[in-house]
């Protein structure tokens, strides 16, 4: 029998247990468990003002793990999915806020979160771009 290979493995700093993607949820699982624990659930990824859940396609961890960033809404770019809307969804207080308010849906590529958890950078329109997770402010770093 072959077992599926989880989507997006990122290994927790402990290094005795991994994230992964499956079925929409991002669990917690340990190597040699029949179960993992759900860490975001579809209830928690509801943003300000909309209806339903965000459906997640990929994400990433920050390095202190405290902060997951999920890609949604995807497009393609020549063969891969690589422009989208992103998310910062805060694992200690459970709540959600979107990255880079003022851009254009589905335009964001290549966000990554700083190592200090402050900041979150990423490319819409050819231009990077850095946004201060705690006020949203964004600055334009290059034209």
């Amino acid at each position: 029998m072959l077992s599926q290979t989880p989507k997006n493995l990122i290994w927790a700093t402990d290094g005795l247990s991994y994230y992964s993607l499956r079925n929409g949820k991002i669990i917690k699982e340990e190597p040699g468990k029949i179960t993992g624990s759900t860490n975001i659930v579809a209830e928690n990824l509801i943003p300000s003002g909309e209806i339903g859940p965000i459906v997640i396609k990929s994400f990433t961890l920050s390095p202190k793990q405290n902060i997951a960033l999920i890609v949604t809404n995807t497009k393609r770019v020549w063969r891969y999915e690589t422009i989208g809307d992103c998310y910062l969804y805060n694992l200690k207080t459970q709540s959600i806020q979107k990255v880079g308010k003022k851009m254009p849906s589905s335009s964001l590529q290549f966000a990554k979160i700083s190592p200090d958890e402050k900041w979150v950078a990423f490319v819409s329109g050819h231009n990077i771009y850095a946004e201060e997770i705690k006020t949203g402010q964004q600055i334009q770093l290059t034209k």
